[in-house]
């Protein structure tokens, strides 16, 4: 056998096939978070121009996009990549898993401009400040023999 069919047995020896194309995974995410390729390329810094010949195929992402993509849509880039992977990426709070609702919460929040993802943050940091200062106080005023 020689080196080209042995480097073609070890390239298709992988665990991990793929089941779809990277431009039609990125087409399904763009049409759920209901985004454009203008805004795609807002979003990651990437051209319209590129974006549109990802979605036809004619290119695949360096991976610093692929990365920001992941990053921008909450999946793995295996999965990007049409890899037969879980689609979500995990997140873990202090070895907690998060909750459906707070990955939403999280989705949302990715959605937001600039000036609401500031609103949010306004409104979490005065929220936890009040709520902590509110605990304490509770603290406190129980009575330490109960």
């Amino acid at each position: 056998m020689n080196d080209k069919s042995n480097r073609s047995v070890k390239k298709n020896d992988i665990s991990e096939k793929r089941t779809s194309t990277f431009s039609h995974r990125l087409y399904t995410l763009m049409k759920i978070k209901g985004i454009n390729q203008t805004e795609l390329a807002e979003r990651t810094g990437c051209s319209a121009s590129n974006i549109s010949r990802y979605l036809k195929g004619q290119y695949e992402p360096k991976p610093d996009l692929l990365y920001k993509l992941g990053e921008e849509f909450g999946v793995t880039d295996k999965w990007l990549m049409g890899y037969d992977v879980t689609m979500d990426t995990e997140i873990q709070l202090e070895n907690e898993r998060i909750t459906s609702t707070e990955k939403d919460l999280l989705y949302k929040y990715r959605e937001l401009d600039a000036r609401g993802r500031e609103v949010v943050k306004y409104v979490i940091n005065t929220e936890h400040k009040y709520s902590v200062r509110r605990t304490d106080t509770e603290d406190e005023n129980r009575d330490p023999d109960m």
